[in-house]
């Protein structure tokens, strides 16, 4: 069966706590370096406010920082419905 023809999740997976409970099954080390992400990306946030004003700060802290969060929860995600 190709990609395309692949069966969709069910719609319970996706929500925001069934993805909660999904990144608290990983291992560890993933969890942590999610955490170690999330917090580097606050504290660069917090740093760009002092040093250049509210906007780079808050683009770091609302645009970047989710995003790259997102991707790498995402790309697990896909991972797990390749299996």
């Amino acid at each position: 069966m190709g990609q395309h023809e692949r069966a969709s999740p069910p719609p319970e997976s996706r929500g925001f706590w069934a993805t909660l409970r999904f990144i608290l099954q990983q291992p560890r080390t993933f969890v942590l370096s999610l955490l170690a992400i999330v917090i580097g990306f606050a504290v660069l946030a917090v740093h760009l406010d002092n040093a250049y004003g509210e906007v780079w700060g808050g683009l770091v802290g609302l645009v970047v920082a989710p995003l790259i969060g997102g991707w790498l929860v995402r790309a697990r995600m896909n991972k797990r419905d390749r299996r």
